[in-house]
């Protein structure tokens, strides 16, 4: 696809170059004109060498200096990747338009990139507004730059050369102001630093108050330590989606469906998500024993561990439903080769339980993750899987950050600073157990670190509750 749109930006460079030549243009501006097109064809090529890989974890240029919810890190990085690229030609673009301002450069740059994204975006590829915005940014940032050197520079015989000519006043203050926010603005970045990398986790919260006799039978530890960040993989998600449809046992080519790639060889398909979310299907026919809902778990886990499809692993059952093939029952009609009571006798034997959709929590390195990256599986009579689900993508470790004890964690959900799923009245509970675990902060897609209570909760009636209670571990 890259090789294609360069042919034909090329093959339109030659035509525009041509035109100018027509009407005159000498050969310095042509060559500048050139230079131009090749540096703003660089741009373009680096621009889709990020994009697959940093999609899922987009800031939108609104939320520009929005620091505390994103990171002044994540903020710089998308600058780079998307902005600086097209600065290069933004500097050369008063030599090839004269005249030319920071609002012509704005809207040549979110142009350009447009134009030649019409092939993949005909193909059904993801179309990313922002991607356009961040590229005319970076281009007028270029071109005030360049104005802002032509006005002191306007004496110099080089740039007489080249062709730049002196600006005119409306464009030199839109040069100013342009090249001013993007100075200033990176430079407060990265100076003051305000507010937090990452974000306050979302945490839900329960109108039931917790009981006033709590008493904790787990061993709280007062040790403070580090953990580990996760982020989502961010490697170009079509390598990832071949790797993982490698590791089921797909040997295929891609194909494009909609913002998805497919792989699909002898019936087994994987579809594969930008964000890294997947869902595997099997065509093997279900026959045999219908296995019971522990036979269905332990077969799911030693599918996992055999093919490894993800860097997570099956934590938790969370749920496990019965399923039969009722879907599968045709209408009864005169077309159907069958009689009456055929039909019934299908119709009950379909009916019939045929195996389980399993619900996993995933972990990672033992870990839990609540709320997120869950999978279900499909396993039906003779333990065939016939479909995965996996709803996020792989995760890498991006960095550790130092957090509290549990002892200090408890502290904080008496006072009221964590979340629980306690939702009926209770006199009393118990803390029985405390682990790590991570829920993701939706807003950055980093997965940070919980202290996760497990507990039971007694009512007036004497009946007894389990229920979970979540304080985020980062100091």
């Amino acid at each position: 696809m890259n090789i294609a749109v360069s042919a034909l930006y090329l093959l339109l460079s030659v035509f525009v170059l041509a035109a100018m030549k027509r009407k005159g243009a000498g050969i310095k501006r042509l060559a500048t004109a050139g230079l131009f097109s090749a540096l703003l064809l660089t741009a373009y090529l680096l621009r889709k060498s990020y994009t697959p890989a940093v999609i899922a974890q987009y800031i939108p240029l609104y939320k520009l200096f929005k620091i505390a919810e994103y990171g002044y890190q994540s903020i710089l990085r998308d600058l780079l990747l998307f902005a600086l690229p097209f600065l290069p030609a933004g500097l050369l673009l008063p030599a090839v338009f004269p005249g030319a301002g920071v609002i012509i450069s704005f809207l040549c740059g979110a142009a350009s990139v447009f134009i030649m994204d019409i092939p993949s975006l005909i193909l059904g590829m993801t179309f990313v507004a922002d991607e356009y915005a961040y590229a005319a940014f970076g281009m007028a940032a270029g071109t005030g730059l360049s104005i802002i050197l032509m006005h002191f520079l306007k004496n110099n015989p080089l740039f007489k050369r080249l062709g730049f000519l002196p600006p005119f006043r409306k464009n030199l203050a839109g040069a100013v102001l342009v090249t001013g926010i993007a100075y200033f603005g990176i430079a407060l970045i990265m100076i003051t630093d305000f507010g937090e990398i990452y974000g306050e986790l979302n945490l839900f919260r329960s109108d039931t108050p917790l009981p006033a006799d709590i008493t904790v039978s787990a061993n709280l530890s007062d040790a403070a330590g580090k953990a580990a960040i996760y982020e989502t993989e961010r490697q170009d998600f079509l390598k990832r989606g071949k790797m993982t449809a490698e590791k089921l046992g797909i040997e295929a080519e891609v194909q494009y469906v909609e913002d998805a790639c497919v792989f699909a060889e002898e019936g087994y398909i994987l579809r594969f998500s930008p964000d890294g979310s997947w869902i595997y299907t099997s065509p093997e026919v279900p026959e045999g024993e219908v296995p019971s809902k522990e036979q269905a778990e332990k077969l799911a886990r030693d599918f996992f561990e055999q093919k490894q499809p993800a860097n997570t692993r099956l934590g938790e059952l969370n749920d496990a439903a019965e399923k039969t093939n009722a879907h599968l029952i045709p209408e009864f009609t005169e077309d159907l080769d069958m009689t009456r009571d055929q039909y019934d006798e299908l119709t009950e034997l379909l009916r019939q339980p045929a195996g389980y959709d399993l619900y996993f929590k995933s972990s990672i390195d033992g870990c839990a993750i609540i709320g997120a990256n869950e999978v279900m599986v499909s396993v039906r009579q003779g333990g065939i899987v016939t479909e995965i689900r996996k709803f996020d993508g792989d995760l890498k470790k991006k960095e550790k950050a130092r957090i509290i004890s549990q002892k200090e964690a408890y502290l904080r959900l008496l006072e009221g600073k964590g979340a629980y799923t306690l939702f009926s009245p209770a006199v009393s509970a118990e803390i029985c157990d405390c682990e790590l675990a991570y829920m993701v902060n939706s807003a950055q897609g980093y997965y940070l670190p919980v202290w996760r209570f497990k507990a039971v909760a007694s009512s007036e009636d004497g009946t007894k509750t389990e229920f979970e209670a979540y304080v985020p571990a980062m100091k």
